[in-house]
């Protein structure tokens, strides 16, 4: 799951300023913001969580569509149109107090949804929480090289790079093999002897279907990055995330990766735990609510 980050400024005297968002204020707004209808739409924030400098929400819009089922007569393979069409749609959204951020989930929209829409109200929403005009401008996000091994490890990789590689050997104690993992000391010491001499950079390129996430090659890539982190070796890799490609590089992204399992993506709260484990340094496991 992907989140773009956005800092927010508020016009204020004829200027635009980095907005100073109070974390119990928005909080208890959010809560209390009711549900706004527009035409046949209609849009409100559910399910406010709030965990030490987060403050985590579901942005929920509705959106028409059409909708049929089998005709209930037998035999007969007629469908027929239901009558209530309207669906909610779920994008979640966190708020980092310390960072004055706001993460917004990135992924494709059903219906007349889209993107623009959802940032509108967004703002929308926190601006009138707040009493202020207010819009989000996107940030970029910085990766460590222990947050790209966790988004690699599990993510669905399509390719991955490294540069600089000459004279930088892999420790003994390297697992590059799963489950075989009687192959590793071999391609360890031939790694070793006859290309860290000679290697300078590495890129793969998944077939289509197959990722590396599991490769040996690509493990050796992040295992000496991981090994050499003033180095930065590691210089780029695509995962697939909701259907669509997305590049992760040290600096410069667009998109904070957290992993949230398919089996809980349509629990807020479930998605929320992973988000607090992935962003708060110092998390301690809640009660489910």
């Amino acid at each position: 799951m992907r989140f773009t980050a956005y800092d927010v400024y508020e016009y204020d005297n004829n200027n635009w300023s980095r907005l100073d968002i109070n974390g119990e204020e928005i909080y208890k707004a959010l809560i209390q913001y009711p549900k706004v209808v527009e035409g046949k739409d209609s849009f409100a924030p559910l399910y406010i969580d709030k965990y030490r400098e987060f403050v985590l929400g579901t942005l929920t819009q509705s959106y028409n569509t059409i909708l049929t089922k089998f005709s209930e007569k037998e035999n007969t393979k007629q469908e027929v149109t239901l009558e209530d069409t309207e669906i909610n749609d779920k994008t979640y959204f966190f708020i980092n107090l310390k960072e004055n951020r706001i993460y917004l989930q990135g992924r494709k929209y059903p219906g007349l949804l889209n993107k623009k829409c959802t940032i509108e109200r967004l703002e929308r929403i926190i601006g009138e929480c707040l009493g202020k005009h207010v819009i989000f401008e996107q940030a970029v996000i910085k990766y460590t090289i222990d947050e790209i091994e966790e988004i690699f490890n599990n993510s669905f990789v399509k390719r991955i790079s490294f540069k600089g590689l000459e004279g930088l050997k892999l420790p003994e104690d390297s697992v590059l093999h799963n489950p075989r993992v009687d192959l590793d000391s071999a391609l360890v010491e031939s790694y070793n002897v006859y290309s860290a001499p000679v290697l300078d950079m590495i890129e793969l390129k998944a077939k289509n279907g197959e990722k590396l996430s599991k490769n040996p090659l690509a493990k050796i890539g992040m295992i000496l990055s991981k090994v050499n982190k003033s180095q930065k070796i590691f210089r780029s890799m695509d995962i697939m995330d909701d259907g669509e490609r997305v590049e992760i590089k040290p600096d410069g992204n667009e998109h904070k990766l957290v992993y949230v399992p398919k089996k809980d993506q349509d629990n807020a709260y479930e998605t929320y735990e992973r988000i607090l484990k992935r962003t708060s340094g110092k998390y301690e496991e809640r009660s489910m609510k």
